[in-house]
């Protein structure tokens, strides 16, 4: 029993850390593509005549 629960505990671990390295990797991702984003707007409004 006290196997299984330090198994289950390390596949906890592994897991977490996934997420996490996932969640960092989904997070800069969305960070890019609002800069990009960003810069397109600037570049449109900058064409936008006043």
């Amino acid at each position: 029993m006290a196997e299984e629960i330090r198994a289950l505990e390390a596949r906890w671990q592994r897991q977490r850390t996934e997420d996490l390295a996932a969640r960092q990797r989904d997070r800069e991702e969305t960070n890019a593509l609002l800069r990009e984003l960003r810069a397109d707007i600037k570049t449109v409004l900058q064409r936008v005549p006043r």
